[in-house]
Order: C-alpha cells, then structure tokens, then sequence
C-alpha cells in the first residue's frame, strides 16, 4: 500500500452550503462524526476523541483524545484544511476537506478528503490504512445521514475499529512507559540491596578481622605479663 497521502471522496445530493454547515456546525456534525469538536476559523482547534472504556471517579463516562490540532485552512463553504496529532502513533498529519459542485448536477457536491504526512513514521502503512478506513467510513455514514438511508454496519465497524486501534495504541505506550518505570525501580532496588548486601558482608569481613586481630594481640600480651610475673 502507497505512504500517503489518502484521497476519499463521495458525492452528496446537497448544495455546498449545506454541505459546509453539516460540516463546522457541531450540532449536525454529530450525526455523521461524533465525538469531535472543530472550531471553524484559523487559529481554531479540532479534537477528535473516543469513548473511553473507563468510567471517570465521577462515574460518568469518561472521553479520550485521539487527534488534536489547529485549523491552517478556511474558506467558508469551499475549503478547510488542518494539521493534527495522532497522539498515539506520535505522528503529525495534514488534511484538506475540498468541496465543489458536481460536474453533473451543480445542486450536488463533491466532498475530498485528503490526509497526508505519513511517510517518515516507521507504522506508515498501518497508519495509511487506519486513516483511510476512518475518512472512508466517515464518509459513508454522511451520505448516508444525508440521503436517509440507514447506516450500514460494515461502515460503523470500519470507524469503530480504526477508534479502537488508536486508543490501543494509546494503551500500549501508557503500558510501555509504566513497565519502564517498574523495571526501573527494580533495577534500582537489586543496585542497592546488592550494594548493601557488598557493604555488609565487607563490614562484617573488617569486624571479623579486626576481632581477631585485637584477640591475638591480647592473647600474646597475657602470655607475656605471666611470664615476667613468674621471674
């Protein structure tokens, strides 16, 4: 599979304004990309999160960030393009979401997404394809929102997995850093049990000795006295 960048597109019976406002309006955003937020104007922030598989100490359920970034693109109703973290896989991307009238019916619009900024990762392609089956899924359920038609499950599955694959990438790296940590601290603890368990047995070694030694000494000046004492 090609590095990058991914080009999803579809056509929507939909005029681009309405298009644009399915888009930046959080209210109808949620129908078709649920779970992310987007300031459309430059400067604006764009997080995209998951439902967490944990409960917050609130007993509420709790949301993870996925992707995070700032809209570089916006020309209403035409173009808005972003640069955004995955912040499981570490890696920066682009996106540029185009849209034009269709060729055929001027009623209709051409929506084009378009992300790249994945070649220099080492995961490359398994973030290529991550990618595209989220945009393609993406896609699929706002036509589908669009049209009326219902969801498929095919489509559903394909965002749920690419949602599940970040966030247990996000898991794996928190598991890594705190597997570290413990080794770590082990290190450290057998470091100093063995340096005190050298120090110890070198004190007791020196004690031992020196005993000895003053024992000797004793002994030989008691043997001394009495011999003088007996003269």
């Amino acid at each position: 599979m090609a590095l990058g960048p991914i080009v999803v597109r579809s056509t929507l019976p939909e005029t681009r304004a309405q298009v644009w406002q399915m888009l930046t309006s959080d209210e109808s955003r949620t129908n078709w990309w649920p779970e992310t937020q987007i300031v459309a104007e430059m400067g604006g922030r764009i997080v995209e999160s998951a439902k967490s598989k944990t409960v917050s100490e609130e007993g509420t359920d709790s949301n993870e960030i996925l992707r995070e970034g700032t809209v570089d693109v916006h020309v209403p109703e035409q173009t808005l393009g972003f640069r955004w973290k995955n912040l499981a896989a570490d890696n920066d991307s682009n996106v540029v979401i185009l849209l034009r009238p269709d060729d055929e019916n001027m009623d209709h619009t051409v929506i084009t997404v378009i992300e790249s900024g994945f070649a220099g990762h080492p995961d490359a392609a398994e973030l290529v394809e991550t990618a595209n089956n989220r945009w393609t899924g993406l896609l699929n359920t706002l036509e589908a929102v669009v049209t009326g038609e219902e969801i498929t499950s095919e489509d559903s599955s394909a965002q749920e997995t690419a949602e599940e694959n970040d966030a247990e990438e996000t898991t794996e790296e928190e598991n890594l850093v705190q597997d570290s940590t413990v080794l770590e601290d082990t290190a450290a603890e057998d470091v100093v049990a063995e340096s005190t368990g050298e120090e110890g047995t070198v004190a007791e070694g020196t004690v031992a000795e020196n005993t000895g030694e003053e024992g000797t000494v004793a002994e030989n000046a008691v043997a001394e006295n009495a011999t003088e004492d007996s003269s």
